[in-house]
């Protein structure tokens, strides 16, 4: 068996999905000049140029990896294998950190592999390779646990020339990758209790509504249009009542005042939001046939504002997740985000095709930060004072995320921030990952997207006139709402489940106490030097048994923050900070059990 051989099979073991790529789709190998060097290992030349040192390309990399590699390294991607000498000292220096490998040439990489043995490493359970796709479709490749606190791209700068544009575009999608997950952190942190609480004091409402899952495809090749709150709205506002005899309406919840001014109820309005503020947007507004499409973790308030039926999307939390294995799984909607992301796919979900975005900017047009009548903006005029006037507001929310100017679909600048970027991102993903699904922007305002095209309002009143069509379909579902509220019944099993879980955090509380006091003793032990080995067993012991339990990711969902700060300050070597760490975790996971348990308590009695 030759170097290729062996290094294919190192591959194949830990994707085998890369060997049914190769063998459906034979690459033609590129001639790449594999040349030694004094030190042994090979080097290559490329179109005459080297890709390593004629020297010492293993030592090269290693200085590579030292110089360019931060404190406390999360995860690391290298762009352009070359020979792998990058991806070699990287796995051997810090092993078990996610190494991302991104080849764009599969007849380089193919090539590549026959030059030596690198079967030591292509088989690490650390390693992740992305060979021959688009740039778009590495974020979906990624998976959503990667640690980024402190990332690292390593870049083979011999073969840049040859995929310059791919590589650019790669750096892109990992940047917007990173962003997205910093800002879902700080919203963690943020709402991470306020989600759990809201989730707790509605948990009846939960096993009592239906799911979205009864409502996939209903509409099938109908149009639909999304009304989110951005500034172009203004423009598609005046023709609505229009659309709406011709498409599916759904709007955000910050979109629901001004279309109820021009007189039109939405079919289906999102609410993700967990906070109350957020609630205003549901103010004096008189709906009868609409139906809601709620996220578990919103504020239970929609319910005494909104007085019409509604379904449940499924939860994106561990505490949700659990109680959905006893009452039965909702339906996931995807969630960039934003409300409007999650609008966009429950459109997707319910068949819809083409969907028409209006409001949807990701931007600031003419340095506006939202259409004419939100609730948004008369909360900002009614608290608004001389010292703080309602122009004060509308500065804090064109800067708080960071602006900068980019290009709107006309071809001007458009104002836009770092949050609206991650939606930009999240959009431009799922375009080309459902192309099934036609999409469109209305009007020219916004911030210019890749894979999608805009229209105008006004040609949308060519399309045939189908609302009888959609309001049958709204009866049947008014109708499967109700079949659903005369048989959920599932109040016994979830009350149980609440026992249960009670019961697995008092667990969890006490094994926390537990290690905490270990670990105080084990900071005297290693002090006086005896009785170390005792206390790790007892350690071990409670992490083992904390694992074994049924609620550690519901505890734990409050500690990621920690986790990530710590993983940001690096892992240090000095037992005395290693020690705190485990302090600091066990506190934290008490703390979280508690909280859990309070809450829960309140709605078991």
């Amino acid at each position: 068996m030759n170097y290729q051989e062996a290094n294919l099979k190192s591959i194949f073991k830990n994707n085998p999905n890369l060997e049914q790529s190769f063998k459906q789709n034979p690459v033609p190998l590129r001639e790449l000049i594999i040349e030694n060097t004094p030190s042994g290992y090979p080097t290559a030349k490329l179109n005459s140029s080297y890709i390593h040192s004629r020297y010492n390309p293993k030592k090269e990399a290693e200085e590579i990896i030292k110089k360019n590699t931060p404190a406390g390294i999360s995860c690391a991607f290298i762009l352009g294998f070359g020979l792998g000498y990058l991806a070699e000292v990287f796995l051997q220096s810090f092993p078990g950190i996610p190494l991302i490998i991104i080849e764009p040439d599969i007849s380089f990489f193919i090539e590549a592999l026959s030059s030596r043995n690198m079967d030591h490493f292509l088989s690490n359970d650390s390693l992740t390779l992305f060979l021959g796709g688009k740039p778009q479709e590495i974020a979906a490749m990624l998976p959503e646990n990667l640690p980024v606190s402190a990332v690292q791209i390593y870049r083979l700068r011999a073969v840049f020339p040859k995929d310059r544009q791919y590589y650019r575009e790669t750096e892109a999608v990992i940047k917007a990758f990173i962003s997205r997950k910093e800002i879902n952190a700080n919203t963690l942190k943020r709402f991470g209790k306020l989600w759990v609480k809201n989730l707790i004091r509605k948990i009846h409402l939960f096993s009592q509504y239906p799911g979205v899952s009864v409502l996939k495809n209903l509409f099938s090749k109908l149009p639909v249009i999304i009304v989110a709150a951005g500034p172009s709205t203004d423009k598609t506002l005046p023709l609505i009542s229009a659309l709406a005899e011709r498409a599916v309406i759904i709007a955000v919840d910050t979109a629901l005042k001004p279309l109820t001014e021009f007189g039109l109820e939405p079919d289906f309005i999102i609410i993700v939001d967990p906070q109350y503020w957020n609630t205003k947007y549901l103010e004096w507004v008189n709906l009868q046939n609409s139906f809601f499409i709620a996220e578990p973790a919103t504020n239970p308030r929609i319910f005494r504002l909104l007085n019409i039926n509604g379904f449940f999307s499924g939860s994106l939390f561990p505490l949700g997740k659990y109680f959905e294995s006893v009452i039965g799984e909702k339906g996931t909607l995807g969630a960039g985000g934003s409300v409007t992301t999650t609008a966009w796919d429950f459109a997707r979900f319910l068949g819809c095709s083409p969907i028409y975005l209006a409001g949807m900017d990701l931007g600031f047009p003419a340095v506006q930060t939202h259409c004419k009548n939100t609730a948004l903006e008369n909360i900002w005029y009614s608290t608004s004072s001389r010292q703080k006037p309602a122009e004060l507001y509308s500065f804090l929310s064109l800067n708080s995320a960071s602006p900068f100017y980019d290009y709107s679909f006309s071809g001007n600048k458009i104002l836009t921030d770092r949050r609206m970027f991650i939606y930009k991102n999240w959009f431009e993903n799922k375009f080309l990952e459902y192309g099934e699904t036609a999409t469109f922007i209305l009007t020219k305002e916004g911030l210019k997207l890749k894979n999608i095209e805009t229209i105008e309002p006004e040609q949308l009143l060519k399309l045939p006139v189908i609302r009888d069509t959609i309001n049958k379909k709204l009866t049947v579902i008014r109708k499967t709402y109700f079949q659903f509220r005369e048989k959920s019944g599932k109040e016994k099993q979830l009350y149980h489940a609440i026992e249960n879980l009670e019961k697995d955090l008092t667990a969890i509380e006490k094994l926390a106490e537990e290690g905490i006091s270990r670990t105080l003793e084990l900071k005297s032990a290693v002090n006086k030097r005896r009785g170390i080995k005792n206390i790790l067993d007892e350690l071990n012991r409670i992490d083992s048994l904390i694992l074994s339990l049924n609620s550690r990711d519901i505890a734990g969902f409050l500690l990621q923050n920690i986790v990530d700060d710590i993983n940001r300050a690096g892992l240090s070597k000095k037992t005395d900070k290693i020690l705190d760490n485990s302090l600091l975790l066990y506190r934290q996971l008490m703390k979280s059990s508690q909280y859990h348990r309070k809450l829960l308590r309140s709605i078991s009695r």
